[in-house]
């Protein structure tokens, strides 16, 4: 098998970029899996190859444009697929070593490219970890979240870091994928995606609504209390010239408005219970003081 993986990789290499996607397509087959048809087929096989592709895949970036980068992030989410657990149960399960090994490889494949001082490597390395995070419930696991976490929030502060659509994208993924196990990264993600959105470039303010909504949606205990500074972030966009930052901004400003009407309903609702209370209270009261008169006229 390694040498026809590497038989691949000299083939693809000298290849224009529109020819390279179909032959790259052939290094997914390499890690076809069975497994939905005979739960007793082991994926472990497939770990020896991994290093090998991914060091073509790697490759490649060095000597391709665009066009090619969502075939190679395509290509990556096949093998996460057909390697790693993919059931949501595995994000509670422990691995073993070798599972641990292969995760990490692929992990590391992000995150090296991501940190990579060159535009091509860092669509590429936050593409592949957005797929990762799609495709692999092991990345909720606390210590993987976490550190994937904070590259993502390190690298969003960097200024010359030139792959910012991808990187928000990916984040919006982690958030999705992790719902309220989210909850102890919100607060900070929301401080660190704010300044975009005064950004000059329409769909980085719009990532970073949708990263907003995202976590409102998922981690609303956190993030309902921050509403009124986050609306003066907002106010601006409701006339945003792009209709699509406008209707997020909208969607946002509508969901404040509905849970501050709920707030003050069951306010209303507890006040109104209070005064029952009080009331029911209040004739009880009159109601003793109405018998002890009435006994103490007997007693005379």
């Amino acid at each position: 098998m390694n040498f026809i993986i590497n038989h691949i990789g000299e083939f693809i290499s000298p290849l224009t970029p529109k020819e390279k996607d179909p032959c790259l397509k052939l290094l997914s087959l390499i890690f076809y899996s069975p497994s939905n048809e005979d739960a007793s087929f082991d994926t472990k096989i497939y770990y020896p190859y991994l290093s090998p592709v991914l060091s073509i895949l790697q490759n490649l970036i060095k000597d391709t444009n665009s066009p090619i980068f969502p075939t190679i992030s395509n290509i990556f989410a096949e093998i996460v697929q057909n390697i790693m657990p993919t059931d949501i149960e595995a994000s509670n399960v422990d691995l073993d070593q070798e599972e641990k090994t292969a995760y990490e490889m692929l992990q590391g494949f992000c995150i090296y490219n991501m940190k990579y001082d060159d535009k091509s490597n860092r669509i590429v390395g936050s593409l592949c970890l957005t797929k990762l995070v799609e495709n692999c419930p092991i990345v909720l696991q606390k210590q993987y979240m976490k550190l994937i976490w904070e590259v993502i929030i390190s690298l969003i502060d960097k200024k010359n870091f030139n792959a910012k659509y991808e990187l928000l994208n990916c984040l919006i993924s982690l958030i999705l994928g992790a719902e309220n196990l989210f909850t102890p990264y919100a607060h900070n993600t929301l401080y660190k995606v704010l300044d975009f959105l005064a950004d000059t470039d329409w769909l980085k303010r719009k990532l970073a609504l949708n990263v907003i909504y995202t976590l409102i949606f998922y981690c609303k205990d956190e993030i309902l209390p921050l509403k009124e500074h986050i609306i003066s972030f907002l106010r601006a966009l409701k006339t945003d010239k792009v209709k699509e930052v406008r209707e997020v901004c909208l969607l946002i400003l509508k969901i404040f408005s509905e849970n501050e009407q709920k707030n003050k309903e069951n306010k209303a609702k507890n006040i109104s219970s209070v005064n029952n209370t009080k009331k029911k209270l209040g004739n009880k009261n009159q109601e003793t003081k109405i018998k002890q008169k009435k006994n103490i006229k007997i007693n005379h």
